[in-house]
């Protein structure tokens, strides 16, 4: 919240701007800025390491990653998608056409974890509401893949870049 207020007192002195290169400035009456923002490049699909922060479980609920697992998404240019699904890695294949995306079956290692309580489960959940995939959309640094009726799927948070 302090920063917000910041943000919108800073604003209020606006006389003028300037820009310079990537960044606005925005100036006072004085001319001393009082603000700088700086233009975000959103992520791509490919090439980003995408962490699941929700996903369908196929109980028509949208639930949380439970917590202590990483579930990631890995789309390569290639067409295969890969990651972690909790406690197994797993890949896949995909198609693009647009915004519409279609997710064939994972493959997984088959590996059998314990803790946290409940993972095993996500993972089947996750792995099965991919492949029920049908559009994708990225708005800053969030991935959400939807089914054709518009049910959410899968949303991400944009992770490292892929090297």
């Amino acid at each position: 919240m302090a920063q917000e207020q910041a943000v919108v007192a800073n604003l209020n002195q606006a006389a003028s701007y300037e820009i310079t290169d990537n960044q606005l400035h925005i100036l006072n009456a004085d001319g001393a800025v009082v603000l700088t923002l700086e233009v975000q490049v959103p992520a791509t699909l490919t090439g980003v390491t995408w962490q699941a922060t929700n996903y369908n479980n196929g109980k028509q609920a949208v639930v949380n990653v439970l917590e202590g697992t990483e579930v990631t998404a890995l789309f390569a240019e290639d067409g295969t998608l890969s990651g972690k699904a909790g406690c197994n890695n797993y890949t896949a294949t995909y198609k693009l056409d647009g915004n519409q995306i279609s997710i064939g079956p994972a493959a997984s290692t088959r590996m059998m974890c314990a803790e946290p309580a409940g993972v095993m489960d996500q993972e089947t959940a996750y792995l099965m509401a991919l492949e029920t995939a049908a559009t994708y959309t990225i708005q800053g640094d969030v991935l959400e893949l939807r089914t054709a009726d518009g049910a959410l799927v899968a949303r991400y948070v944009a992770g490292a870049n892929a090297q």
